[in-house]
């Protein structure tokens, strides 16, 4: 008998303790910080790569190992 009655009880215990009643109005209190969200961050900065200058040497021609 108890076996059943204790989880029974517990089990009672357990959903009457999770029943919270919220207030729903705000209290005044919290109203008087003005926290604005942060400003987005910058957009990156493109980097300019400048062309690579042409080479000198006729294409398909390569150095020779000493």
């Amino acid at each position: 008998m108890g076996a059943v009655l204790l989880p029974g009880v517990l089990g009672y215990a357990l959903l009457n303790g999770l029943v919270v009643t919220m207030p729903a109005v705000v209290s005044d209190a919290l109203k008087v910080f003005d926290a604005a969200p942060p400003p987005p961050p910058p957009p990156p900065e493109e980097k300019v790569r400048p062309r690579p200058s042409p080479s000198r040497k006729p294409e398909g021609l390569r150095r020779r190992l000493i």
